[in-house]
């Protein structure tokens, strides 16, 4: 049998609760000394880490840049919601392409590419400012090297974690999105007093050069091609992944039409109108609260400080109920339901509050909330897609970024027009409660995609101290 074929049981009733072993024995990971050597999955998880946190340093940034731009340029808040909508048209492009050639060749060239375009493009929008049309080529062509960051993470993530590791694992990783956002939002206002905001594009710029470099040295798609790792870590990685390999084909159509992966689609559309519509409008909604911008910068960063804890708190507990034996597909969707109707129910309250910290206070609680949801549709695009995770989530966030689009041309136009924040937080908080039914009732917690015959076998991913060795499992052969 093929070490990187998916194994499988005969009984066709087990549910997928745990992870696949390959025959003979079951290798157990060599202690380690200290913190040396490292693990190389830790190596993985921190450079996926910190992609998320240039990706979002890099977005975030135009939400503080923007406010000494506008006054510099006399930008309206339509125009300026254009600005910030533009991004999305390139970032929704490479989405679905970006998952495909990750699971194809690997998620390795395919993050390390979009690192380096969007970087640049990040450090040329400074030069291209007062041109209309070259502004919008520049934020295009960032969202085009953007788009294809989370489904290549994705796609490592598959191969690199172990079932019982992924939702942590995604915890941590999703936390560089909050990481970085929480750093734009101090930062950039520290270097607009101290410098200018030119400067913003042209340091985060940087920042991305110098990940680039340290990614081509030490990482990989699989554990099989990484030159640092140890044979007892591969051994222990391939024996509890449910995929190691790359995809020889991608059943497109099959994942286009899966009622699953519309769950994850759906949701995540959901999820992130509110979420596109804070990161785009949150310092210039404290703004109209009276406060200034630096004061603006730093309660639009303590939300995120709160999501960035709560979802690595929030991965541990879906892990341990996992772990624990209780059904994938009910955890996702128990964590979802609480990741998307906490923020309704906050931010119903909103548009009556006048106070800039009782505002605070309530953004952040649901924020706290929404951290449940990346343990939701966030990390079921593995589950489902297994080896065509990367295309999975390449779908569902192609029709997630959508929102971003949408939402903040509409933010920007219902602000001009009405003068107040009540109809965008009430939209947001029927987007919040649409998405918890579609992902309650369509969702899955299976891999969709590797034949109607596959189904995995209960082994636990930690044996007992005493136990080196397991019945090895077979494929049908009806």
């Amino acid at each position: 049998m093929d070490e990187s074929s998916p194994l499988v049981t005969s009984d066709a009733k087990l549910k997928y609760s745990s992870i696949p072993v390959i025959p003979g024995v079951l290798p157990k990971e060599a202690p380690r000394r200290c913190c040396f050597p490292w693990r190389m999955r830790s190596t993985m998880l921190i450079l996926t880490f910190m992609s998320n946190l240039i990706c979002y340093i890099d977005r975030t940034n135009l939400s503080i840049a923007i406010i000494p731009m506008a006054a510099e340029h006399n930008w309206s808040k339509s125009y300026q919601g254009i600005v910030h909508s533009s991004f999305f048209y390139g970032y929704l492009l490479t989405q679905i392409l970006g998952g495909y050639l990750a699971d194809r060749f690997g998620g390795k060239a395919i993050l390390a590419a979009g690192v380096i375009w969007w970087s640049i493009m990040t450090a040329l929008t400074p030069v291209v400012v007062s041109v209309t049309a070259l502004l919008m080529v520049v934020r295009i062509g960032m969202g085009i090297g953007e788009g294809v960051n989370f489904p290549a993470c994705l796609n490592l993530l598959s191969r690199w974690l172990p079932l019982d590791e992924r939702s942590t694992g995604m915890g941590f990783v999703k936390s560089g999105m909050y990481c970085g956002s929480i750093l734009a939002l101090i930062l950039s206002p520290v270097i607009i007093n101290h410098m200018s905001w030119h400067w913003c594009f042209y340091l985060f710029g940087m920042t991305g050069v110098l990940w680039f470099v340290v990614f081509v040295w030490l990482g990989s798609s699989t554990p099989q091609s990484n030159r640092y790792i140890s044979e007892q870590e591969k051994a222990y990685i391939l024996a509890h992944v449910t995929t190691s390999r790359n995809a020889s084909q991608i059943p497109l159509l099959k994942i286009l039409t899966s009622p699953a992966v519309w769950a994850i689609a759906l949701a995540w559309f959901c999820n992130n109108w509110g979420w596109y519509t804070w990161l785009s409008w949150q310092p210039s909604f404290y703004k109209e609260l009276g406060v200034s911008t630096d004061t603006a910068s730093w309660l639009s960063a303590l939300p995120y400080v709160v999501m960035m804890l709560m979802v690595i708190i929030a991965g541990t507990i879906s892990d341990y109920l996992i772990g624990r034996g209780i059904d994938v597909a009910f955890v996702r969707k128990t964590c979802n339901g609480i990741g998307m109707i906490g923020p309704a129910v906050c931010y119903a309250f909103l548009p009556a509050v006048k106070s800039a910290e009782v505002a605070v206070t309530i953004i952040s609680t649901a924020f706290a909330f929404n951290a449940f949801a990346v343990m939701g549709y966030g990390v079921n695009s593995i589950d489902i897609g297994n080896t065509y995770a990367g295309t999975v989530t390449g779908v569902g966030n192609t029709v997630g970024c959508l929102a971003g689009v949408v939402s903040n041309l509409y933010a920007g136009y219902q602000i001009e027009r009405t003068g107040n924040w009540g109809i965008v937080l009430y939209t947001m908080c029927g987007t919040y409660v649409l998405g918890t039914i579609i992902f309650a009732i369509l969702a899955k917690g299976t891999p969709q995609f590797e034949g109607d015959d596959v189904v995995y076998s209960h082994v636990p991913s930690k044996l007992p101290p005493d136990t080196d060795s397991v019945e090895p499992v077979s494929r049908k052969t009806s």
